[in-house]
């Protein structure tokens, strides 16, 4: 027997930051963001024996551990790990992951290879016992919390929450694993016009996991100034406002609130941003974008971009001169999804 499953990656255009404690537990928070056909897919196979075979081509990193021992922590496959210890996997798999992306890209890979790997494990225990499946709320909870534990840090929840659910959504985040997931119910010719538009550039290598780390500790530590509440405010208000023009149809102002909400989250966190990455949105700008922003914990990755009626070719075309990879993509609007081959 084979079970298989993959979670989607997802961009965001505003709200990011947000959905990080403390903030939501006091305000609110809120992320508008989409998921796109890019995935972290794994497999699992179950065996005889009590051995755990981790295999990562995404990091390019293998490990083993036996399940009636606490698996040595330290490396990429931290996370992967966790998901098999704390879900209580009591006979020997073999667990292969990949992905689409390439690691710290600012698409939430990440917290899609914790989901994919939940789902894993998810499915084979509702075909190995009588306990009842997580649900999508169960799912995207457990990924947050999973990840926070192996991080030591606090994370955002707007990643786990996107991949497990998918689809085009509003994200509310109300404290805790208080939670709401709302699909944007907008015409059909509205999310084909706003996918046409959408250009997704890679700037480049963002740094290591230890520099994404100081970035987002940089942010969180920016929590708990006074003064930048009042941004983190407004990054709310621009992503509810970005919902009320997509409902309209107003792409222009739509465009113009991704620019917004990237300007407010600089102010939030400077490192998120450096020269390269301004000429990049720059040149963006004055050749046909309407608004851009990085996304992710910044640095580099990968840029979102909504270009002005038919001038998405002549930003690519100006983006890719400077060095950029534009890389297309769709709408995904299934999430998490698992599968079985074979017989058990």
């Amino acid at each position: 027997m084979i079970i298989r499953s993959r979670a989607p990656m997802r961009i965001y255009f505003g709200g990011g930051g947000t959905d990080i404690s403390p903030y939501p537990e006091e305000y609110g928070g809120v992320v508008l963001g989409a998921t796109i056909n890019k995935y972290v897919y794994g497999t699992l196979i179950p065996k005889y024996d009590s051995q755990v075979q981790l295999v990562s081509e995404h990091h390019k990193q293998s490990t083993s551990f036996n399940v009636k021992e606490t698996p040595n922590y330290g490396d990429n496959l931290d996370f992967i790990k966790a998901v098999m210890q704390i879900m209580g996997i009591k006979h020997g798999v073999d667990i292969f992951m990949r992905g689409d992306m390439p690691p710290e890209s600012g698409l939430g890979s990440g917290a899609s290879a914790v989901v994919a790997a939940i789902g894993l494990v998810n499915h084979l225990k509702t075909i190995r016992t009588d306990e009842k499946p997580l649900n999508n709320y169960e799912t995207a909870d457990l990924a947050y919390k999973i990840m926070k534990q192996v991080s030591g840090r606090e994370q955002g929840r707007q990643n786990h929450y996107a991949s497990v659910f998918g689809g085009l959504n509003l994200i509310e985040f109300k404290g805790g694993s208080n939670v709401t997931v709302s699909p944007i119910k907008i015409k059909k010719e509205y999310v084909l016009e706003l996918e046409k538009n959408l250009l997704l550039v890679y700037v480049g290598a963002r740094g290591s996991q230890q520099e994404t780390s100081k970035m987002m500790v940089s942010q969180q530590a920016s929590y708990l100034q006074k003064e930048k509440i009042e941004i983190l405010h407004k990054l709310k208000q621009i992503a509810y406002n970005q919902y009320k023009a997509l409902l309209r149809g107003d792409f222009v102002h739509f465009g113009e609130l991704i620019s917004e909400a990237w300007s407010n989250k600089k102010k939030l966190n400077p490192l998120m941003t450096n020269d390269w990455i301004e000429k990049v949105h720059a040149t963006a700008l004055q050749n046909g974008a309407i608004g851009g922003r990085i996304m992710g914990a910044g640095g580099g990755g990968y840029m979102i971009f909504y270009c002005d009626i038919d001038k998405e070719h002549l930003v690519a075309k100006e983006l890719e001169k400077l060095g950029c990879r534009v890389t297309s993509f769709g709408f995904e609007f299934d999430g998490l999804q698992t599968w079985k081959l074979g017989e058990f």
